[in-house]
C-alpha cells in the first residue's frame, strides 16, 4: 500500500499526538519534551537512537524496519538489558539480519508477541522459558529448526510458527520433542516435524487447535494421527507431509473428521483418497501433491460443494480425470 508523502507526514503526525506510535528515522535521535508513546519503530536508524529512546518506560511495543546487521544486535541486547523496557508486550525483528537473540530476553516477563520471522536467527535461547505470558512465537523463515525444552513451560503460548520454504517444493519444519502436551492452549502448531509415535500421541492433549501441519510423518503412524486429528473439534487447517516423495501416509481411520475443517493439504503417496473428505461440509482448499492414488480423485472429491481451490500434482496414476457438469459449483 502506498500513500502519499503529505498523507504519510499528517499520519505521523496525528500518531505522536495521540501517543499511539513514535517513528524514528535516521535524521531523528530524541523525543520532544515531555512525549510519551506506548509504541516504537525505528526505521533505518542508528544504536544511538535506540538508546535514547530508552527513557520512555512506557513502552510496550517495539518494531524494526531495515535496520543493519551489527546494529540489530546491539539493539536487541540493549532493549533486553534496559529496565525501562521491561513492560514490553510485543517485540518484533522480522526481516532483520538478527543472527542472535541475547540470553536476558528471559527477563521481558510481560512479552506476549515475539517475532523472529525472516532472520538469521539459528538457535533461541534457552532462558526463553521464562517467557511465561508469550502468546506468539514467530519463527517463520528463519534458520531456527529445533525449540528447547524450555518453551513447554509457556502454558499460554497459543501460536507456534515456523518454518523455512528451502525450495519451491520443499519446506523445512521445525522439530520438536517429548512435552507438547503441556502446551494444551494452542491454537497453531504450524509447521513441526514429529517423527516418533510418542509425540504424536501428545497431539491428541491439544484440542483448541485451528491448524496443524506435520511433516516427515511414517507410514505407520498415521492411525495414531487420525485418532488426534479426531479430538480436535476446532481445527480449520490441516497439513500433513510424508517423510520423503515415495513414501505412503495412511489416513483412512478417521470417522468423524472436525467439522471446522475448510483446508486440508496432504503430501505423499497415498493407497487412495481418505473416504472421511466426503463429510467436510465447510472444506473450501484441498491441496494434493504426489499422492499417486490408482482410482480417480474426483470421485471422492466431488461431493465438495463449497470448494474454491482445488490444486492437484501428480495425483492420479490413471490416463483420465472426469469432471462431471455442476461438479465444483465455486471453483
Amino acid at each position: 500500500m502506498r500513500i502519499h508523502d503529505l498523507m504519510r507526514e499528517v499520519i505521523l503526525r496525528k500518531m505522536e499526538d495521540s501517543s499511539f506510535c513514535h517513528v524514528f528515522f535516521e535524521n531523528q535521535s530524541t523525543f520532544r519534551e515531555g512525549q510519551v508513546t506506548r509504541r516504537l519503530s525505528f526505521v533505518q536508524t542508528s544504536f544511538d537512537v535506540v538508546r535514547n529512546a530508552d527513557q520512555n518506560s512506557q513502552v510496550r511495543s517495539i518494531l524494526y524496519f531495515n535496520i543493519g546487521d551489527g546494529i540489530l544486535l546491539d539493539m536487541s541486547i540493549l532493549i533486553t538489558q534496559t529496565k525501562n523496557f521491561k513492560l514490553l508486550k510485543v517485540l518484533d525483528f522480522e526481516d532483520g539480519p538478527l543472527i542472535r537473540v541475547h540470553e536476558d530476553v528471559g527477563n521481558l516477563f510481560h512479552l506476549r508477541y515475539l517475532s523472529l520471522r525472516n532472520t538469521r536467527l539459528k538457535m533461541l535461547p534457552r532462558s526463553i522459558g521464562k517467557l511465561v505470558n508469550l502468546e506468539t512465537l514467530n519463527l517463520k523463515q528463519s534458520f531456527v529448526f529445533e525449540i528447547p525444552g524450555e518453551i513447554y513451560r509457556l502454558c499460554k503460548l497459543r501460536h507456534l510458527l515456523g518454518y523455512n520454504r528451502v525450495a519451491f517444493d520443499r519446506t523445512k519444519a521445525i522439530k520438536i520433542k517429548a512435552g507438547i502436551g503441556c502446551l494444551k492452549f494452542s491454537q497453531k502448531l504450524y509447521t513441526v516435524e514429529v517423527n516418533e509415535t510418542g509425540i504424536i500421541k501428545e497431539l491428541g492433549m491439544l484440542t483448541q487447535l485451528r491448524k496443524l501441519g506435520i511433516h516427515i510423518l511414517k507410514r505407520e503412524d498415521g492411525k495414531v494421527l487420525c485418532e488426534c486429528i479426531e479430538k480436535m473439534k476446532h481445527l480449520e487447517s490441516l497439513e500433513v507431509v510424508a517423510m520423503s516423495e515415495d513414501d505412503f501416509i495412511d489416513l483412512e481411520y478417521m470417522s468423524s473428521p472436525p467439522k471446522c475443517l475448510r483446508s486440508l493439504s496432504l503430501h505423499g503417496r497415498l493407497r487412495k483418497l481418505p473416504e472421511w473428505i466426503m463429510k467436510l461440509e465447510n472444506l473450501f482448499k484441498c491441496f494434493s501433491f504426489g499422492s499417486k492414488v490408482g482410482d480417480d480423485p474426483l470421485k471422492i472429491l466431488k461431493s465438495q460443494q463449497n470448494l474454491v481451490e482445488l490444486q492437484t500434482y501428480n495425483t492420479y496414476d490413471g490416463e483420465k480425470m472426469q469432471f462431471e457438469k455442476g461438479v465444483f459449483p465455486k471453483l
